[in-house]
Protein backbone atom coordinates (compact mmCIF):
# COMPACT_ATOMS: atom_id res chain seq x y z
CA UNK A 1 0.00 0.00 0.00
CA UNK A 2 2.95 2.61 0.76
CA UNK A 3 4.53 1.96 -2.58
CA UNK A 4 0.89 2.40 -4.31
CA UNK A 5 0.57 5.86 -1.96
CA UNK A 6 4.09 6.90 -2.61
CA UNK A 7 3.69 6.31 -6.63
CA UNK A 8 -0.10 8.07 -6.94
CA UNK A 9 1.48 10.70 -5.20
CA UNK A 10 4.85 11.14 -7.09
CA UNK A 11 2.37 10.90 -10.09
CA UNK A 12 0.01 13.63 -9.07
CA UNK A 13 2.62 16.09 -8.54
CA UNK A 14 4.48 15.41 -11.88
CA UNK A 15 1.11 16.03 -13.35
CA UNK A 16 0.56 19.13 -11.85
CA UNK A 17 4.01 20.12 -12.56
CA UNK A 18 3.50 19.52 -16.40
CA UNK A 19 0.27 20.18 -16.89
CA UNK A 20 -0.80 22.62 -14.39
CA UNK A 21 -3.71 20.52 -13.77
CA UNK A 22 -5.23 19.39 -10.80
CA UNK A 23 -5.74 14.99 -10.56
CA UNK A 24 -8.98 13.64 -9.13
CA UNK A 25 -8.92 10.00 -9.82
CA UNK A 26 -11.50 9.96 -12.67
CA UNK A 27 -11.83 8.96 -15.86
CA UNK A 28 -11.28 12.35 -17.48
CA UNK A 29 -8.17 12.44 -15.50
CA UNK A 30 -6.46 9.66 -18.27
CA UNK A 31 -5.98 12.57 -20.65
CA UNK A 32 -3.46 14.09 -18.63
CA UNK A 33 -1.37 10.98 -17.24
CA UNK A 34 -1.66 10.24 -21.32
CA UNK A 35 -0.32 13.56 -22.18
CA UNK A 36 2.59 13.15 -19.63
CA UNK A 37 3.31 10.04 -20.75
CA UNK A 38 3.51 10.88 -24.33
CA UNK A 39 5.03 14.39 -23.53
CA UNK A 40 8.71 12.98 -23.67
CA UNK A 41 9.46 13.94 -20.11
CA UNK A 42 9.66 10.76 -18.72
CA UNK A 43 12.59 8.79 -19.23
CA UNK A 44 12.14 5.72 -21.01
CA UNK A 45 15.18 3.92 -19.30
CA UNK A 46 13.76 4.69 -15.81
CA UNK A 47 10.99 2.18 -14.37
CA UNK A 48 9.98 4.18 -11.17
CA UNK A 49 7.94 7.29 -12.91
CA UNK A 50 6.11 4.73 -15.42
CA UNK A 51 4.80 3.08 -12.74
CA UNK A 52 3.90 5.76 -10.93
CA UNK A 53 1.51 6.75 -13.87
CA UNK A 54 0.22 3.36 -13.68
CA UNK A 55 -0.69 3.71 -10.04
CA UNK A 56 -2.42 7.43 -10.60
CA UNK A 57 -4.28 5.08 -13.43
CA UNK A 58 -4.95 2.54 -11.10
CA UNK A 59 -7.03 4.96 -8.98
CA UNK A 60 -9.02 6.05 -11.85
CA UNK A 61 -9.63 2.01 -11.81
CA UNK A 62 -10.65 1.87 -8.37
CA UNK A 63 -12.68 4.67 -8.58
CA UNK A 64 -14.47 3.96 -11.59
CA UNK A 65 -15.28 0.33 -11.67
CA UNK A 66 -16.99 -0.45 -9.04
CA UNK A 67 -15.59 -3.74 -6.96
CA UNK A 68 -12.29 -3.30 -8.17
CA UNK A 69 -9.96 -3.38 -5.17
CA UNK A 70 -5.98 -3.10 -4.68
CA UNK A 71 -4.09 -6.68 -4.04
CA UNK A 72 -0.48 -8.05 -3.74
CA UNK A 73 0.55 -10.25 -6.62
CA UNK A 74 3.08 -12.75 -5.33
CA UNK A 75 4.95 -14.42 -8.36
CA UNK A 76 7.84 -16.41 -7.15
CA UNK A 77 10.38 -14.04 -5.28
CA UNK A 78 8.49 -10.73 -6.51
CA UNK A 79 5.43 -8.83 -5.46
CA UNK A 80 3.90 -6.14 -6.88
CA UNK A 81 0.29 -4.35 -6.61
CA UNK A 82 -2.71 -5.15 -8.79
CA UNK A 83 -6.34 -4.28 -8.78
CA UNK A 84 -8.60 -7.50 -8.75
CA UNK A 85 -12.61 -7.43 -9.35
CA UNK A 86 -14.53 -9.04 -6.46
CA UNK A 87 -13.32 -12.28 -6.13
CA UNK A 88 -12.56 -12.92 -10.06
CA UNK A 89 -9.75 -13.85 -11.90
CA UNK A 90 -9.87 -10.82 -13.62
CA UNK A 91 -6.86 -8.33 -12.83
CA UNK A 92 -5.10 -5.64 -13.97
CA UNK A 93 -1.37 -4.45 -12.80
CA UNK A 94 -1.49 -0.87 -13.29
CA UNK A 95 2.47 -0.38 -13.25
CA UNK A 96 3.58 -3.28 -15.04
CA UNK A 97 1.37 -2.76 -18.39
CA UNK A 98 2.82 0.56 -18.57
CA UNK A 99 6.10 -0.13 -18.13
CA UNK A 100 6.28 -3.47 -20.23
CA UNK A 101 4.79 -1.32 -23.11
CA UNK A 102 7.42 1.50 -22.77
CA UNK A 103 10.39 -1.34 -22.31
CA UNK A 104 9.14 -3.00 -25.40
CA UNK A 105 8.97 0.70 -27.18
CA UNK A 106 5.08 0.20 -27.68
CA UNK A 107 2.45 2.69 -27.00
CA UNK A 108 -0.32 2.32 -24.16
CA UNK A 109 -3.55 3.98 -24.98
CA UNK A 110 -5.24 3.83 -21.62
CA UNK A 111 -8.68 4.28 -22.79
CA UNK A 112 -8.56 1.21 -24.89
CA UNK A 113 -6.74 -0.50 -21.75
CA UNK A 114 -10.06 0.42 -19.52
CA UNK A 115 -12.29 -0.16 -21.81
CA UNK A 116 -10.50 -3.72 -22.26
CA UNK A 117 -10.56 -4.09 -18.14
CA UNK A 118 -14.46 -2.96 -17.88
CA UNK A 119 -15.51 -5.40 -20.46
CA UNK A 120 -13.65 -8.02 -18.73
CA UNK A 121 -15.95 -6.64 -15.72
CA UNK A 122 -18.91 -6.52 -17.66
CA UNK A 123 -18.44 -10.75 -18.47
CA UNK A 124 -18.05 -11.78 -15.20
CA UNK A 125 -21.08 -9.90 -13.36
Amino acid sequence: INAINSGFDNAVSTIKKKLTKDFTSVYSDMESIQKVMEGGSLDKKQRQPWMDMGFAWGAILYNEIDGMEWVTVIDGAKEYPALRFRDTDVMACPGELIWNRVKQGKACDLKAEFAKIRSEVEKVI
